[in-house]
């Protein structure tokens, strides 16, 4: 994985312009309380919402380019902290695919650059979410509610691709 700059997710639906909802089949599949639905549907928002003010926040870093204005929608504000290689998405997914290999240490200190906060915070975001929930249902349920294959409001995605060729050297 470190070879491809791989990086896999687990992380809650919420990078949508709406919050993701707990649907009645899902409700069903899972069997939950009408407070464990209400709790993760509250938790989804509260986790939107603050997807929402950090890319907002972290879009407005920089001027957009001349000609052009700030996207509004939060899919929009992503794709252009992704995609803008200024705001360094590739190069911190190339060091977090080498950190969780074990390959390279975190990086020092200082400021990190808008891509690698929005990777760093898609990478927690399901520790934090599971974390929420078992303030109020334990550790098992939080988990069983995280990793379910019913679980609608998860998203499991790998993101790849090296944005560094490795340096060949002749001998």
């Amino acid at each position: 994985m470190a070879k491809r700059c791989e990086v896999r997710f687990d992380m809650p639906a919420v990078a949508q312009n709406e919050a993701p909802q707990v649907t009645d089949e899902a409700s069903a599949a899972m069997s939950l309380s009408s407070q464990e639905r209400a709790l993760i549907d509250r938790t989804l928002g509260e986790l939107h919402d603050g997807l929402r003010d950090f890319a907002q926040r972290a879009a407005g870093e920089s001027a957009p380019p001349a000609g052009s204005t700030r996207p509004s929608s939060l899919e929009d504000l992503l794709t252009e902290l992704q995609a803008d290689p200024g705001k360094g998405f590739g190069q911190a997914r190339e060091q977090l695919a080498a950190e969780r290999a074990g390959s390279k240490a975190s990086s020092p200190g200082g400021p990190a650059s808008p891509g690698e906060r929005l990777l760093r915070l898609w990478a927690n975001m399901g520790d934090d979410f599971e974390r929420r929930l078992a303030a109020t249902l334990g550790k098992d349920r939080a988990h069983e509610l995280r990793v379910s294959t019913h679980a609608t409001w998860m998203n499991r995605f790998s993101q790849a691709g090296c944005t560094s060729r490795p340096q060949v050297t002749s001998p």
